[in-house]
């Protein structure tokens, strides 16, 4: 009877014991669980028996209760969950802390979604603000705009009916996107209710923005099928890397605000090996300063501008409360300009801040129509490969650009430009440019002393900055009228008779001399060459 009775005493020790491990592993769950769709196993928070999130009244009681604490990593077993959502507003449900992960089974494998009838700005994720180190992957979160509740509001006294849902957002530094899609976002202009699909923000823990924040990253994710006419496919401030992922846009709308990538107040992004169709802007900047941002190795289509830098506001509150945009430079992309805007100004890649930007620079991209262009619709006197405003320093080379596109800008200083081709290859015209407003410093080169470029004439020219050698091929009277030499220092022409005899009149432009004198040069010599040297002023030297 002792031996049955300490038997049991043992058993009961023993059963009290797994009770209590069984109630520590639900109550207090490790650093890392794991949640499913479905109602599987013993409701452990393991890969065995994950915690049950079958309806949203679970999932969002199950992620809050996971959500307590920092340094969570978070396994979404392949499904659907469904999440009434997150905003400042609605502070009820669960947000990511510091240090955590959110992981799903794989994109479109692993689904949150918001419910029907979603309050205004509600989104499917957020983070506290200020929190750092989260990373979110593999995973898709469908916005279920279209099921949003619509708003009103009166908009110069018309009422405006609206819906507005965001994407997740990730609010401190050293945030990431890895393999996330986001669809279904919804934003409307006319009710100023702009959407973001994903967003990384580098706010400080008072929901003031960091402009030094860094670390962001947006990696093979895709931002597609959003809705209304105000939505970016991405957003990012501070520093950080958007790279290799996609940005899907419904077309341009006049009054809207499509943009694949928005990156206000960035410091230190690069936006590289991205794909984006559709919208007003594929990369856009437009609120706050921004400094050494790098676009390069894009594809940008059906766009009615490709990269837009626009840096404004808030002026003096940027890094130095000096300018507005320093160091925006764009490498390598391939952008295909919208056809079928008729009431837009359109452009390949445009800087105009609202102040002044400095350090601006494009070179090897290829700006042109998309392949659906008719050649009679008549806009070209919209459209402008790049456009320059209020800039200082500004280099654009070795890019190739569609024979009917126009340079435009002004207000500029220091403006460099050489070696730009057509998309057939020869030289763009500089010529062809609309100018405004006031210039100061020097106007650079068009086309360096040391361009090879020759064309043949058998009458009456005036030479261009892209020339470089002339051939006159008659033995009749012609004559050569050169270019201002003002801001052209070292530029060199060669004009030679490539006939028998010659009756060549060499002309400087109106005020201008040639070596010291304000007269014309004769040239009457048979296949014989006149080289001429700008002064970077007012004449020309032969030698």
């Amino acid at each position: 009877m002792n031996m049955f009775k300490k038997l049991l005493t043992s058993l009961v020790i023993h059963a009290i014991a797994l009770g209590f491990m069984i109630y520590e592993s639900t109550a207090h769950p490790t650093n890392e669980v794991w949640v499913s769709d479905q109602a599987i196993g013993s409701n452990l928070g393991t890969l065995e028996h994950p915690y049950d999130a079958s309806t949203q009244v679970k999932f969002d009681t199950v992620m809050s209760n996971l959500t307590q604490n920092a340094g969570m990593t978070i396994h979404l077993l392949p499904g659907i969950y469904l999440t009434k959502g997150y905003h400042a507003g609605h502070p009820s449900n669960w947000v990511l802390r510091a240090n955590s992960t959110l992981t799903g089974a794989g994109m479109n494998a692993t689904i949150i979604k918001l419910i029907d009838n979603s309050p205004l700005n509600m989104g499917p994720l957020n983070s506290l603000p200020g929190t750092s180190n989260i990373t979110v992957k593999d995973l898709t979160f469908d916005c279920n705009g279209a099921n949003a509740i619509t708003n009103n509001k009166v908009v110069n006294g018309a009422t405006v009916y609206y819906q507005t849902v965001q994407g997740p957002s990730l609010n401190g530094e050293y945030c990431s996107y890895i393999r996330v899609k986001v669809k279904n976002v919804i934003g409307w202009k006319s009710a100023s209710a702009e959407a973001y699909g994903l967003g990384i923000r580098t706010y400080n823990s008072d929901h003031t923005l960091n402009l030094l924040g860094k670390g962001g990253l947006i990696s093979e994710c895709i931002s597609e099928s959003p809705l209304g006419d105000y939505v970016s496919g991405f957003l990012i401030t501070g520093g950080g890397i958007v790279e290799n992922s996609y940005a899907f846009m419904p077309p341009y709308e006049q009054l809207g605000g499509n943009f694949g990538i928005n990156a206000p107040d960035s410091n230190g992004l690069i936006v590289q090996n991205c794909y984006i169709e559709g919208g007003d802007a594929g990369v856009y900047t437009d609120y706050g300063g921004v400094t050494n941002l790098v676009v390069r190795n894009n594809v940008i289509r059906n766009v009615v501008r490709g990269i837009s830098y626009h840096p404004n506001e808030q002026k003096s509150t940027n890094l130095n409360g000096i300018i507005d945009g320093d160091t925006l430079v764009a490498n390598g992309n391939i952008i295909e300009i919208n056809p079928n805007t008729t009431s837009r100004w359109m452009f390949g890649i445009a800087c105009s801040p609202t102040d002044y930007a400095q350090n601006y620079s494009a070179f090897n991209n290829v700006i042109k129509w998309t392949p659906e262009k008719n050649s009679t619709n008549g806009l070209t006197n919209l459209v402008y490969g790049f456009n320059a405003w209020y800039s200082l320093g500004i280099t654009v080379s070795f890019n190739s650009i569609a024979s009917d596109f126009f340079w435009y800008g002004g207000h500029w200083t220091n403006l460099n430009r050489w070696n730009n081709f057509t998309i057939t290859g020869s030289l763009f015209p500089s010529g062809d440019t609309y100018q405004s407003g006031v210039y100061s410093g020097t106007l650079n080169q068009v086309w360096p002393s040391t361009g090879k470029e020759r064309r043949t004439v058998s009458a009456s020219t005036t030479l261009q900055n892209f020339d470089h050698h002339l051939g006159v091929t008659t033995t009749g009277a012609v004559t050569v009228t050169l270019p201002s030499a003002g801001g052209t220092s070292g530029k060199v022409f060669v004009i030679s008779s490539e006939a028998s005899s010659a009756n060549i009149t060499i002309a400087p432009a109106s005020g201008e001399k040639i070596n010291g004198v304000a007269a014309n040069k004769s040239h009457t010599t048979g296949y014989s060459s006149t080289m001429l040297i700008s002064n970077g002023s007012d004449g020309w030297f032969t030698f």
